[in-house]
């Protein structure tokens, strides 16, 4: 059975998310080993999403496909099983490294800077990745079938894409601005470089389909909300690239392996700003 409000669920379900890990009271508490945070993300939040997911896909599969399509659905369906189980991945991944953080007092020690890598770059790119291509085939699904009998609202459907995007980016930046278990600081937002490019592609993927398609935007739940949230993360991506080419220090890697081989770096400032005078002697 379709649930006529599953985007604004989600938006719900993920803003509690948020709240849940800014309460301190939830990382000191312990159900066994986990803290409960840990078996809020763990077992709760992602029981409720897959349940909601699933339903809804099959609710969509079940309507008619239109004549034209843009991606099959099993392709679709395939990358989305695919992405509930990176995921998933992610957030065990994640669990048992700060588990193990916890545990770790030599910062210097190879163990740790492993245990620091999967617990923030890799275990953070699956969970936020994951959530992308989720966001980014679901619609794509409810494009090649004909829309249901009742058109949504357009205002509401920008404004629960706006909370859900300022969700989004209230949890990046959270990610970027915490030194978190006594880990140094590093450049946290190229660790997620990846959720970045995701965005992005989803972006230009997502307006190259309905370009094709030419479907009324209002016809279906999911399309505006979702190119809500990926303008925001294309416009995230546009002001980190700005900020580098105004302060200096833009560079793009290709890395094989355990090598890295530079393809482009930028030392000085490209973008100029206003020079300021200097005070009169």
């Amino acid at each position: 059975m379709i649930q006529p409000d599953f985007i604004t669920i989600i938006v719900i379900v993920f803003s509690f998310a948020i709240s849940v890990y800014k309460i301190q009271l939830f990382h000191n508490k312990n159900i066994g080993y986990f803290s409960i945070v840990q078996f809020i993300y763990l077992l709760i939040i992602p029981g409720i999403i897959y349940l909601m997911l699933y339903s809804y896909l099959q609710a969509i599969l079940r309507r008619p496909l239109n004549e034209v399509t843009f991606i099959p659905d099993k392709l679709l369906v395939n990358i989305l099983l695919l992405a509930q189980l990176f995921t998933y991945g992610g957030l065990a991944i994640h669990s048992v490294t700060k588990m193990l953080s916890e545990n770790m007092t030599n910062k210097k020690d190879e163990a740790f800077l492993l245990n620091r890598y999967f617990h923030f770059t890799f275990s953070h790119n699956l969970v936020y990745g994951g959530a992308i291509a989720i966001a980014f085939v679901l619609p794509l699904v409810e494009l090649n079938h004909m829309p249901p009998d009742k058109s949504y609202n357009l205002l509401l459907s920008i404004l629960v894409g706006i909370l859900f995007s300022i969700s989004l980016v209230l949890a990046m930046t959270w990610y970027k601005a915490e030194e978190k278990d006594n880990y140094p600081q590093f450049n946290k937002w190229s660790d997620l470089k990846t959720v970045l490019l995701l965005g992005m592609f989803g972006f230009i993927t997502l307006i190259y389909a309905i370009r094709k398609l030419k479907p009324e935007l209002n016809e279906y739940q999911l399309v505006i909300p979702t190119l809500t949230i990926f303008s925001t993360i294309a416009l995230l991506n546009f002001l980190l690239i700005y900020k580098k080419l105004k302060r200096g220090g833009f560079r793009l890697y290709l890395r094989l392996g355990k090598q890295e081989q530079k393809l482009l770096e930028f030392d000085q400032p490209i973008i100029n700003s206003h020079n300021k005078q200097s005070p009169s002697k």
